[in-house]
């Protein structure tokens, strides 16, 4: 008997308990000297899963216990980080915040942020603006993306002189790096009744604020390049688009499987990033999926885009005419030449470099002196 998605989700958090609570065990009694202990939020989250997994025996990740979430209840003061990732997730107020932000400086537990966003996708401005500009203070380190993400956090928000900063790039998903599906293209074609393409681009990932879908639909539009093909699981539910018979796929986005993402980047070519160059976006996880399928990407010139795509990415505008005029000139020489340095830079940007570089900055960390007096929140 299949399980339904909730139900595997209930029994993945269980097993994850138990084997939280027996890790724990192990290394209370067996913890080589200097192995840290690292509490971390958002513990199941697909980023978090690839970080544990690098770096497993090297140091103890620990779950942050959470009224949502089954976890060992671990005193703070034999935390040596608590690793941030997503604020939202956290579900604390500003007073929830302060106080444990207090607890974690009073235990001595050094706070290690790694800045996926500046601001939840929702725009809750008067809720987390005041949450995240305490995290800034009490940072002892923080983890960037990329060094433009790096300016903008830190124009935005007040951190400590001493705060230690540091740039770690997103590696390719691990949860779409099979490139055995690829060999099975036709083969998903065929289940979603689509024909064959010479370029197929997708549009994927939960709509954003930032997310332009439908002028990129519209720029492919206005274009004459029949050898074009879009496949879009990336709308809002009362957006309109053009209709064209180029787009062979355009439905709203729905949560699916890590196995469907798996096979719908895999029957495509490139994978179009329509993201408004002036948002609040800091990153995004879209570029980790087409590395880990070794596609190219369709960038506009937000500045993230450009920094960490490299030669696998073109510049595909930022209006409707401008991807139109692109998507004229679009070959699929150019197809071939982006998903051959997707999949160089996919071998240069794995998760095993990406854990030397999380090990050194938890060890730098570390070894800071702490803070004097009761801290920054007292």
């Amino acid at each position: 008997m299949k399980l339904s998605s909730y139900a595997r989700g209930g029994y993945r958090r269980y097993l994850s308990w138990a084997s939280n609570f027996a890790g724990y065990l192990w290394f209370q009694i067996n913890h080589a000297p200097g192995e840290m202990l690292i509490l971390v939020s958002s513990h199941q989250h697909p980023y978090i899963r690839n970080l544990r997994h690098s770096l497993k025996g090297l140091v103890f990740f620990a779950q942050l216990p959470q009224w949502h979430l089954r976890a060992v209840p671990i005193p703070l003061r034999t935390v040596d980080i608590f690793h941030l990732h997503f604020v939202n997730e956290l579900t604390l107020d500003v007073a929830g915040t302060q106080s444990f932000i207090r607890r974690l400086q009073s235990a001595g537990t050094k706070i290690v942020w790694t800045a996926h966003d500046q601001i939840p996708h929702d725009k809750d401005y008067a809720k987390y603006e005041p949450i995240f500009s305490l995290w800034a203070l009490a940072a002892d380190g923080v983890i960037h993306h990329s060094r433009s993400g790096e300016e903008v956090l830190r124009a935005r928000y007040n951190f400590r002189p001493d705060c230690e900063h540091e740039i770690i790039l997103q590696a390719s998903s691990r949860d779409h790096e099979n490139l055995a599906v690829r060999e099975r293209r036709s083969a998903i074609e065929q289940s979603y009744g689509i024909a064959p393409s010479p370029i197929r681009i997708a549009l994927i990932g939960n709509p954003r604020v930032e997310r332009r879908v439908v002028d990129f639909l519209e720029g492919v539009h206005r274009s004459s390049n029949q050898e074009i093909q879009v496949v879009c699981w990336s709308l809002r539910p009362t957006e309109l688009f053009p209709k064209d018979d180029r787009f062979t796929i355009a439905e709203p986005w729905k949560f699916v499987e890590s196995a469907t993402i798996t096979e719908r980047l895999a029957m495509c070519d490139l994978l179009a990033m329509p993201i408004a160059p002036d948002g609040e976006m800091l990153t995004t996880g879209l570029v980790s999926d087409a590395f880990g399928m070794g596609l190219g990407m369709l960038n506009s010139s937000w500045s993230f885009l450009t920094e960490v795509t490299a030669d696998a990415g073109m510049f595909c505008g930022d209006t409707v005419d401008e991807i139109a005029r692109f998507m004229n000139r679009l070959t699929q020489s150019d197809v071939t030449r982006m998903k051959r340095a997707s999949l160089r830079i996919r071998g240069e940007r794995n998760w095993a470099k990406l854990a030397e570089q999380h090990l050194a900055f938890y060890e730098r960390v570390h070894e800071k002196e702490p803070l004097t007096g009761s801290g920054i929140l007292a």
